[in-house]
């Protein structure tokens, strides 16, 4: 994951726990693998138990963190309602089920210009080693590793 704005060389781990009446609990354990002081980015490691939807854009946003290209969430994880201007895409392109047949956004051969919504992502996120308990036999894990795109390594 590319972070934007890493700690100081120091490196720091901190928990911040807060709650919020209904809501799942979720964790994110980041360990920073290497700094761009250039570029002012990391390389994270993020490792989660519970794997809620955006997990890991929210917890890196919302500790002033955000990730590298991410349309949606600013520091602080607040979602971003500035206007944008995106790519257009067909149904084919898109990564994930969409209800887009309908949609009246301000659109063109060029792109569309709206606010973000959480299916643009524009960040660069990897999973390098997922772990899953096996359906069938009880107790067995299946673990799957990818090695990171050549922009990520």
């Amino acid at each position: 994951i590319h972070s934007a704005r890493p700690r100081p060389a120091a490196t720091v781990c901190t928990a911040t726990t807060f709650t919020i009446p209904d809501a799942k609990d979720a964790l994110s354990l980041v360990r920073v693998i290497s700094r761009n002081r250039t570029a002012n980015t990391a390389v994270v490691e993020v490792t989660i138990s519970t794997g809620r939807l955006h997990q890991i854009r929210i917890h890196m946003a919302y500790a002033g963190y955000p990730l590298v290209g991410d349309p949606l969430y600013l520091s602080g994880g607040i979602p971003d309602s500035q206007t944008q201007h995106f790519p257009k895409r067909t149904n084919e392109e898109e990564d994930m089920d969409t209800d887009e047949e309908n949609d009246k956004e301000e659109d063109g051969d060029e792109g569309v210009m709206r606010v973000p919504l959480p299916k643009d992502c524009g960040c660069s996120l990897h999973a390098y080693q997922i772990a899953v308990g096996h359906p069938v036999t009880v107790g067995q894990w299946m673990t799957f590793t990818a090695k990171p795109p050549p922009h990520l390594e």
